[in-house]
């Protein structure tokens, strides 16, 4: 139960993504660097883990 309601969740953010993507004629970087306006939800959530990264960077850098 919990299995399907969260591939459900997956489908649903991944469908939205690709149709705002598609709506505004916008593409991102795909894992191999190359634009896409299919992308998976693991590679934007990558993408949102290296802006995380480098921001907790910066605030320990400005602890030091």
């Amino acid at each position: 139960m919990v299995m399907g309601f969260c591939l459900l969740v997956y489908s649903l953010g991944l469908r939205a993504l690709r149709q705002d993507l598609k709506g505004g004629s916008q593409t991102i970087q795909n894992q191999l660097g190359k634009r896409t306006a299919n992308p998976t939800l693991r590679c934007v959530f990558q993408c949102f883990m290296s802006i995380h990264l480098g921001v907790t960077l910066l605030v320990i850098q400005s602890m030091i």
